[in-house]
């Protein structure tokens, strides 16, 4: 035997070979696990990435034209197929303009006197009014269905004004059926008339 050798027992072995395959264990998890966060973190990066581009794509314009919204509550369609051809993007905020004035507070303690704004959308006005054509023009240039810039969604507003064939073509569009306004009402909660169990 060497000098610089050690005589091991078999229990000193035994406990060495165990630590030996605990240590290689530790070590294949922690690759296993590094591998699973990356993919993980990669995953979640780029369905972030997704996402943001999708928002902002899908972002509604603000319209405040009054042809538009002129188009809108008469229900014109012909006009409506002019300011939508196939390919652009029905996805509006309509913001009209005139109604009850308020004041309302502007930065650091001013206060100024303004029209008071209820945001609607063109599936809102479609869908209130009954013009089912309009609406379905609308859905098939991409509106959102469940849009609520106002606290209510188009589904909302079918419900409550009685359109059931509007509420029909929403839900066919895929409309939310159990979408909370900002009371914390349903579109079947604003069903209340007899007229609006169809």
């Amino acid at each position: 035997m060497s000098q610089g050798s050690f005589v091991f027992s078999s229990t000193a072995l035994r406990s060495l070979e165990l630590d030996k395959d605990m240590l290689e264990r530790h070590k294949y998890k922690t690759q296993l696990a590094t591998h699973h966060l990356s993919s993980y973190m990669l995953k979640k990066e780029a369905m972030e990435r997704a996402q943001r581009r999708s928002t902002f794509a899908r972002r509604p314009a603000v319209c405040q034209d009054v042809v538009i919204h002129n188009a809108l509550y008469t229900g014109d369609v012909e006009a409506l197929k002019r300011f939508f051809p196939r390919g652009s993007m029905a996805n509006l905020v309509i913001e009209p303009q005139g109604g009850d004035m308020r004041w309302m507070a502007r930065g650091e303690g001013l206060w100024s006197l303004t029209y008071e704004q209820e945001l609607t959308t063109p599936l809102h006005i479609t869908a209130g009014r009954g013009f089912v054509d309009c609406l379905s023009l609308l859905l098939e240039r991409g509106a959102n269905v469940d849009l609520a810039p106002g606290g209510t969604t188009a589904l909302h507003e079918a419900c409550e004004s009685c359109q059931a064939e509007c509420a029909k073509l929403l839900l066919i569009y895929g409309a939310n059926a159990n979408a909370v306004s900002e009371e914390g009402l349903m579109p079947l909660h604003v069903c209340t008339s007899s007229e609006s169990f169809e």
